[in-house]
């Protein structure tokens, strides 16, 4: 059935899958991997890029509020795309 008969019959087209949620899913998998998890990763991690203690501490202080932003912002994106009308179950009537 065309899009146009579709439509002319009531019945919502079907959306196909587009790319930009394979490019997120993957971000995010590459980004859960690739960042360090321990305190002693972070700790490798700058010493292989040339950095010491004091500039640990430097970037944690900048970094702190940093990533509290970005999870609460992503909270915020989950809770939204939750509550959004067409992402709930449709109403057996």
């Amino acid at each position: 059935m065309s899009t146009t008969r579709a439509r002319e019959a009531g019945a919502r087209p079907t959306r196909r899958p587009g790319r930009s949620g394979l490019v997120s899913s993957l971000g995010a998998g590459l980004g859960a991997v690739l960042l360090p998890k321990c305190p002693l990763c972070v700790a490798a991690v700058l010493s292989s890029l040339g950095l010491g203690a004091t500039a640990a501490g430097l970037l944690a202080v900048v970094l702190r509020p940093a990533v509290f932003t970005l999870a609460g912002a992503g909270l915020v994106v989950v809770a939204w795309a939750a509550w959004r009308p067409h992402a709930r179950a449709p109403s057996s009537e």
